[in-house]
């Protein structure tokens, strides 16, 4: 394994010379023989999407008005990336010894019978034990579906697909809130229509079970290991992670702690997440044409200046098309850092190397609603927009170090 043991910031520097503008524009023409593969593991989660984004910000709104701080309400969010996180280096051995297809049948069913179980179980402890067994459920889905797209998408299209990949997902999350005008937040039918979303995310893999690839070869790489070997990746995962989630769990409460209306508080989530889906395939776009490193700081820039400008621009009309742009940069990041998981590791290591890219993610996912439950419940409602500024000064002086050590 000889790509682990290259120095992470040797690959840094060489990323930031190599000069990727010379490479025309290039299409989405794909071979025949991997056109419907992709397509059904698209379709698939962009279904796994809307589930989730029905899910997440339902759970956080029955909470609150059952009177939970935002405290627990980021603790009971944090449950599902600790599963992730705890599952990660077990998903290779699983899909080699049943299956893709099997593994991801045997999630799906099991996701929809737990998702059924939050009505009747209406406690918060059981509802930490449904959200951690779901978040298992779901890793195992997302690193064999990713592993899936990156092993179809060629180098020079991987932006653009990974791109397109992010917006299916992205259009499920930002219905999702929506979904839950629809069927409310009382009783049992939200929970019933997120498990029939879920069942049809499994229709799409049925009709191209015959082409799905071989299982991943697991290899002895630790997190360690990868790393080392790609560490503004793996933080460039993990920041987007710590966004987007606390985003879902806490941006509606967010605004209704600044005097908005529950309609207008759930439009700033599907502002968030229509800049998320509109600007993912520009974003893939450049992420082909260009440099994918610098391109992956100028992400970590504004990161930065978006959730302070959110704190002056908060009462203007400006507000909206800042939270459009956020949206999309909150998970171009993670775009741009998959296509770049991509490039850096060798098809026999890219199952490990995404189990982890996923778990990294989860682990920001894990530290983002639990930090910005605390921060608002100290610092009052702005607290969120301060976490979120921290953390991404917090990648870009990582950047800075990486980028000093290679000189």
């Amino acid at each position: 394994m000889n790509n682990f043991t290259e120095s992470g910031c040797e690959y840094w520097h060489s990323g930031l010379s190599r000069n990727n503008t010379s490479r025309p524009a290039i299409s989405f023409r794909l071979p025949h023989s991997t056109t419907w593969p992709l397509a059904a593991v698209l379709v698939s989660a962009n279904a796994v999407g809307l589930t989730f984004g029905l899910t997440i910000p339902l759970v956080a709104l029955i909470l609150e008005q059952d009177g939970y701080s935002a405290t627990w309400i980021g603790i009971n969010a944090s449950s599902a990336p600790i599963a992730s996180i705890l599952i990660a280096p077990f998903i290779a051995n699983i899909a080699t010894r049943i299956g893709i297809f099997q593994a991801m049948v045997i999630c799906v069913v099991l996701s929809a019978i737990l998702l059924c179980l939050f009505p009747v179980l209406k406690n918060i402890w059981f509802w930490l034990v449904l959200r951690f067994a779901l978040g298992a459920l779901g890793a195992v889905q997302w690193v064999l579906g990713e592993v899936w797209i990156i092993a179809l998408a060629g180098r020079l299209n991987r932006g653009k697909i990974i791109g397109l990949y992010v917006t299916l997902v992205s259009i499920g999350f930002a219905l999702g809130p929506q979904l839950i005008t629809l069927f409310g937040v009382d009783g049992p039918l939200p929970f019933i229509a997120a498990a029939c979303f879920m069942l049809l995310s499994v229709l799409p893999i049925l009709a191209v079970r015959k082409n799905i690839p071989e299982p991943p070869q697991h290899t002895k790489a630790s997190y360690l290991t990868i790393t080392k070997a790609a560490p503004l990746i793996v933080f460039a995962a993990c920041l987007a992670g710590f966004i987007d989630t606390s985003m879902m769990s806490f941006l509606h409460i967010f605004g209704l702690r600044n005097s908005l209306p529950m309609e207008s508080a759930l439009l700033m989530l599907t502002v968030v997440f229509s800049g998320t889906i509109v600007l993912q395939i520009p974003i893939g776009w450049l992420a082909d044409k260009f440099n994918r490193h610098r391109l992956l700081l100028i992400h970590g820039i504004l990161l930065f200046v978006i959730p302070l400008a959110v704190m002056v621009m908060f009462d203007t009309f400006a507000l909206w098309p800042v939270l459009f742009l956020w949206g999309g940069l909150t998970m171009g990041i993670y775009t741009v850092a998959l296509t770049l998981l991509g490039d850096r590791f060798k098809p026999i290591e890219l199952a490990a190397a995404n189990a982890v890219f996923v778990a990294v993610y989860e682990i920001g996912s894990l530290g983002g609603p639990l930090s910005s439950g605390i921060s608002m419940d100290l610092f009052g409602a702005q607290g969120l927009m301060i976490v979120y500024a921290l953390s991404a000064a917090l990648f870009l002086i990582t950047a800075i170090v990486l980028r000093l050590k290679s000189v």
